[in-house]
């Protein structure tokens, strides 16, 4: 199998050599000359000199399966370790708790470094502290499917929560949210009427259990506005438990209490629907064991 990998922004419209270089230290000045020389480095599919500048976007194959290729095994077995389902297009794992999906001034272990110099592309998002189901496309055309299928809300979504309190059986959130900047963090919060700068959420809830310690919640997100779960929580419910961030007025849990445990949506070349699920990790599971609240029995993801 050849090394493929497409152009980022920082490594765009460098000279071709350079970039082989600096994407595969092991391979000489001598030995990149000869490969580009010889025709076997393709800039989308097409011979290249080793002058040519590369533009962003685009996909570079060379027959080398050095040193990268090993880091990249590696990388990939700790996918491997959290895969819920794998086919041609795409691979979904069930994100643990505390793994940040990118990176970050302060973040060194996230996914995206996880599938750096892969064919895979994140086409959405989790926060560090959620766990679930997290899709990986693999190849650009698919990220672009699924991209696209996630911003015309073609997606269905399901989350669980614990929150302290939740007035109705069932219902929706209609709260737009805006970004503020808080003590130098950025931070969303409940839009305040007109202000230009704010989103349209809206937010599907259901009770699955309640009882005096909390309630368990689903949450069915029609937009896909950041934190915006929390944010609705927050404002509505009292505060998903273990949100240090947004609060929560009766915290019984040290991390937060949310879960994606379900992702439905056509698939990206069948177009056939897929229902992909995760089950909650043991520390969501010990928490509602603590509360004394219980999943619905017909609910077993895998």
């Amino acid at each position: 199998m050849p090394e493929r990998f497409e152009v980022r922004t920082k490594e765009a419209e460098q000279r071709l050599d350079k970039l082989i270089r600096q994407r595969f230290p092991a391979l000489s000045f001598g030995q990149t000359q000869k490969l580009i020389r010889g025709g076997r480095v393709r800039v989308d599919g097409k011979r290249s000199k080793a002058a040519d500048r590369v533009s962003l976007g685009a996909i570079v194959t060379l027959p080398y399966q050095g040193g990268r290729r090993q880091v990249h095994q590696e990388r990939l077995r700790l996918i491997d370790d959290i895969k819920l389902y794998q086919d041609a297009e795409m691979i979904v794992i069930n994100k643990p708790a505390g793994l940040a999906v990118q990176g970050g001034s302060a973040v060194k272990h996230h996914i995206a470094k996880m599938i750096d110099g892969t064919d895979l592309k994140l086409v959405h998002r989790l926060d560090k502290d959620t766990s679930g189901v997290l899709i990986l496309a693999n190849g650009a055309l698919t990220a672009k499917i699924l991209t696209r299928n996630f911003a015309d809300q073609t997606v269905e979504k399901k989350y669980l929560a614990v929150v302290p309190r939740v007035s109705r059986d069932e219902g929706t959130i209609k709260l737009p949210v805006v970004k503020l900047i808080v003590g130098g963090e950025g931070r969303m919060a409940i839009a305040q009427s007109q202000q230009a700068s704010s989103q349209e959420a809206i937010t599907n809830f259901e009770v699955l259990d309640r009882n005096s310690t909390g309630v368990l919640v689903q949450l069915s997100p029609k937009t896909g506005r950041t934190h915006q779960l929390r944010v609705h929580s927050a404002h509505v419910f009292g505060g998903i438990y273990g949100d240090t961030k947004y609060g929560s007025s009766k915290d019984h849990a040290s991390t937060l209490l949310l879960h994606a445990w379900r992702v439905q949506l056509p698939h990206p070349s069948t177009e056939e629907s897929l229902s992909l699920e995760a089950a909650p990790p043991d520390t969501f599971l010990a928490a509602l064991r603590r509360l004394n609240l219980n999943l619905p029995q017909t609910w077993k993801p895998v």
